[in-house]
Order: structure tokens, then sequence, then C-alpha cells
């Protein structure tokens, strides 16, 4: 069985320069949507003081999440 990861706690766990990567639904059932993930970056980001960019590329399975500021 698969455990879909706590998003929030892991955008906000990281240090500036590093990325994480997480499967794009409806790819993955557990996956996240483009939308919302950007959506979190930016409210992660409000609340925490953080920037974030985040890459969704048509075509590909995974959506990568990289701490700017």
């Amino acid at each position: 069985m698969e455990i879909r990861i706590n998003l929030r706690g892991t955008m906000n766990s990281l240090n500036i320069g590093e990325s994480m990567e997480v499967e794009r639904k409806p790819l993955n059932p557990l996956g996240f949507a483009p939308d919302y993930v950007r959506s979190l970056a930016t409210k992660v980001g409000d609340n925490e003081g953080k920037s974030f960019t985040v890459s969704a590329k048509k075509g590909e399975r995974t959506i990568t999440v990289t701490r700017i500021s």
C-alpha cells in the first residue's frame, strides 16, 4: 500500500536550492494536480516567507518544486 506524502510539510522543510518531485494526477491516483501544487507553494511561501518555483511540463509524469529563497 502506497502512502500519500504530506506535501505542505515536505515543501516547508526544503532548504534554499533543494527540490522535490511529486507524482502527477491522473497518472498516479496518489499524485497531485499541478494547480494544487502551485497554489500550495504560494500559500506556504506567503505564510513562511519562502519562495518556490513549480515546474509541471505537459506530458511529464512528475511535478518539480524548488525552493528559491
